[in-house]
């Protein structure tokens, strides 16, 4: 009998460890949670403008139709600088990106800007596209006229002036990394 009991008390102090190693994986779960709250998309620019304008960064989820609706823009307003400053882009928590357009300018008199790279982080992975592969990542509109991608001249088309940048299929495919 005595046997039985002890045999009983040492399967619950087993059990009993168990949970405890339960609840410390648990905690370094939480953990892990909180560091995944803070991987909000975070997308930088830096740029040169050398008048005030506007600038939209779009994004879409859905990777099939490519829709840029505005929606799902977010708006900056820069002043004009003849030093590259660096625009932040904040993508809401809980979205994921498949895609990304920039409308660089809504100012027809801004007539040239530069860019120097595009960061595209999370606070755990980053990627960079800087000037000499702006071309390899970005698909540029008949509004812009560029040698490189790093300088850029904006131009209006038949009346309309919509300077504008989409990700390629090859950006589009590091996007969805994060």
């Amino acid at each position: 009998m005595k046997r039985v009991l002890l045999a009983t008390a040492l399967v619950f102090v087993f059990a009993s460890c168990k949970n405890e190693k339960k609840e410390i994986d648990i905690s370094n779960t939480k953990v892990e949670k909180v560091e995944s709250k803070s991987k909000t998309l975070t997308i930088d620019l830096t740029v040169q403008y050398a008048l005030n304008d506007n600038i939209w960064l779009f994004y879409t989820e859905d990777f099939e139709a490519y829709k840029y609706e505005v929606k799902n823009a977010i708006q900056k307003s820069i002043k004009g600088n003849e030093d590259f400053q660096t625009i932040s882009f904040e993508i809401p928590e809980d979205v994921y990106p498949q895609g990304i357009k920039f409308l660089f300018s809504n100012n027809k008199s801004q007539k040239t800007m530069a860019l120097k790279n595009i960061k595209i982080h999370n606070g755990k992975k980053e990627f960079i596209v800087d000037s000499s592969n702006f071309v390899s990542f970005f698909n540029f509109s008949k509004f812009i006229d560029t040698a490189d991608g790093s300088v850029i001249e904006l131009i209006e088309v038949d009346g309309i002036y919509d300077p504008n940048i989409v990700s390629s299929s090859q950006l589009n495919n590091e996007i969805v990394k994060f």
